[in-house]
């Protein structure tokens, strides 16, 4: 009797951790995606399992969206799935910890935020810009080409 209201709670609180925020990137589509990109792009690594990478959704949300307003591309990295994983690996993400945020540009990976402390929206968003400031931009907001 009480089965359906509890899974209907447990899906409806998981969704939003099980896909993320932006396109799914892992090792088969991050060359394609990311790398050879003309944008920036800002990669959130994380597990649906973590329990700071779910404290850590709602404040990623809003960065998330606000980075994309500003130009930015969002991708996510579930690193529950294998692909996801060999990426992680590659990236040294795990060394570091998840959740882990990730900016790319011409000028390679450059890390925004990992711990293990949930920060603030606004310590994300002033992170961000510092980091985006530093990446090379055309009129438009795209990455200049090197």
């Amino acid at each position: 009797m009480y089965k359906l209201p509890l899974v209907l709670l447990c899906v409806a609180t998981c969704l939003p951790l099980a896909y993320g925020v932006g396109t799914a990137v892992d090792k088969n589509n991050f060359e394609a995606t990311v790398i050879n990109s003309e944008e920036v792009w800002v990669l959130e690594y994380f597990s649906p399992r973590c329990g700071t990478c779910q404290d850590f959704v709602p404040i990623w949300d809003k960065v998330a969206k606000k980075l994309q307003s500003q130009g930015v591309n969002i991708g996510s990295v579930n690193i529950d799935n294998k692909p996801a994983q060999l990426l992680a690996e590659e990236m040294g993400v795990f060394e570091e910890g998840i959740p882990y945020v990730q900016a790319f540009s011409g000028n390679g990976p450059t890390k925004i935020w990992t711990g293990y402390d949930v920060p603030t929206e606004q310590e994300v968003l002033d992170l961000a810009a510092i980091v985006l400031e530093g990446l090379p931009q055309g009129d438009n907001g795209k990455m200049l080409k090197k």
